[in-house]
């Protein structure tokens, strides 16, 4: 029972097969920080956010998995029942979904935060009406971001674009 250890599965064949990183993100990270959510950065590193302590753990893989290196994030760490999403925008930037524990970043909540340098810095960040839990992100193919979660016992899904994640006065975030 628990987790014993998150790995990356990577193919190159559009899914055909499987090969699986043998980087452990557990030993990398600790023993808290599980539920990997990851994108591909343009340099083709892998960037993954953990559940775990504060700050957020995120770490890089540049060799598909077998070794990782820590990340700095500014965002809070989440915690039991909760697992950020994150996901490659369809115009290049960095999307990270997951939650304000700490009440620092919009009040509390879910939130969505915006990147156009592979995650180095987070300049638009909105919070999220809805979804909380486990989380999951889409975008179809007219640029709509979906974000679905559950919601006490329902499943929530919001839609917005990233000219709404643009909208208003972007947060200024420190990197830690």
């Amino acid at each position: 029972f628990g987790h014993r250890d998150e790995r990356i599965m990577t193919s190159a064949d559009g899914g055909k097969t499987w090969t699986v990183g043998k980087g452990d993100l557990r030993k990398a990270a600790g023993k808290y920080a599980i539920h990997p959510a990851s994108v591909q950065r343009a340099d083709g590193a892998i960037l993954t956010f953990l559940r775990g302590p504060d700050p957020m753990p995120a770490f890089a893989s540049k060799d598909e998995g077998e070794t990782w290196e820590p990340v700095p994030m500014p965002f809070p760490g989440i915690s039991v029942g909760q697992k950020a999403a994150a996901l490659k925008l369809a115009g290049g930037g960095l999307l990270l979904c997951s939650f304000d524990n700490k009440k620092q970043l919009v009040g509390g909540g879910t939130f969505a935060a915006l990147s156009f340098d592979d995650g180095k810095t987070w300049p638009h960040v909105r919070k999220v009406e809805g979804p909380t839990g486990y989380m999951s992100l889409a975008q179809g193919a007219n640029g709509v971001i979906y974000l679905l979660g559950p919601n006490g016992s329902n499943i929530r899904c919001v839609a917005f674009n990233e000219a709404w994640l643009k909208d208003g006065k972007p947060l200024k975030l420190n990197d830690n």
